[in-house]
């Protein structure tokens, strides 16, 4: 049961880092998008690669999400992360604690 215990913690922290990581890219994805940067300086063009084929596949199958110009797909984005953490980190912790 440790081993197992220790799995589910291991998952929960790889998954917990990944979320992290997937908050921050949202997140300068979208103030580099307010500001107005170019594409020319590569950590741009790289947030943009990762961020931007979800943020158009939120905005095709939820068009509303753009009103008179603001974009709410990055805050649906960081809402679903933020909740993703709560439900699954959360609970794979608490697993791994509960059988060590």
């Amino acid at each position: 049961m440790v081993v197992f215990a220790l799995l589910l913690e291991l998952l929960g922290y790889a998954i917990k880092i990944i979320l992290i990581i997937s908050f921050w890219l949202v997140v300068l994805s979208t103030v580099f998008n307010w500001l107005n940067l170019s594409n020319k300086h590569p950590l741009i063009k790289f947030v943009r690669i990762l961020t931007d084929p979800v943020f158009m596949l939120l905005r095709k199958k939820f068009p509303f999400l753009i009103q008179r110009e603001i974009d709410f797909t990055p805050m649906l984005i960081l809402f679903f992360i933020i909740f993703m953490h709560l439900l699954v980190v959360n609970t794979l912790l608490e697993a791994a604690l509960r059988l060590k």
